[in-house]
């Protein structure tokens, strides 16, 4: 299962809670993401996400994945894919920090294996003060091949300037 490769620490019984979707398709309309899920258990959060494999033919979706915080309290909450589907890009948050730590990070979905997407992971911006959870309205894939992050009361955008490439080279601005 997911969680035999997670530390102990990581491990859960189950969880109950969805608390936010953010359904995406990947551009290639094979994979299928978004339910973040939690669940309190000995007073703390502990939060994932769904991915699955999708048929464009039957629309059925299969093969499900669940992708674990990395501590608890941390949750991936915005989702987008890159133009070529094989990265998975995500907003996520760590309330266990003080401040709250926000973050963009990345997926590579080139293996189809909980784990391997699990420690693929790859943090491209960290900040406490720049895309405050409130703030955040979404990641949008733009005509330009750009992933664009937006929020509500922003002035500007942070854009993902070349969502394909593997790893910080995908230039986070």
């Amino acid at each position: 299962g997911l969680f035999t490769d997670m530390p102990r620490s990581q491990k859960i019984d189950h969880f109950s809670t969805q608390r936010l979707m953010n359904n995406k398709f990947s551009p290639d309309s094979r994979i299928f993401t978004g339910q973040y899920n939690a669940k309190l258990k000995n007073n703390e959060w502990f939060s994932y996400f769904d991915i699955f494999q999708f048929d464009n033919i039957t629309g059925r979706v299969s093969n499900r994945i669940l992708i674990p915080g990395f501590v608890p309290s941390t949750a991936a909450l915005w989702f987008e894919f890159s133009p070529n589907s094989r990265f998975l890009y995500a907003f996520e948050t760590d309330n266990r920090s003080s401040p709250v730590s926000r973050r963009v990070v990345q997926y590579d979905l080139s293996v189809w294996d909980s784990a391997a997407i699990h420690n693929s992971r790859v943090i491209l911006h960290q900040s406490t003060v720049q895309l405050a959870y409130e703030a955040i309205r979404g990641m949008q894939l733009g005509p330009d091949g750009k992933i664009y992050i937006f929020g509500s009361s922003d002035i500007s955008l942070s854009v993902i300037e070349s969502p394909n490439i593997k790893g910080t080279g995908c230039n986070f601005r």
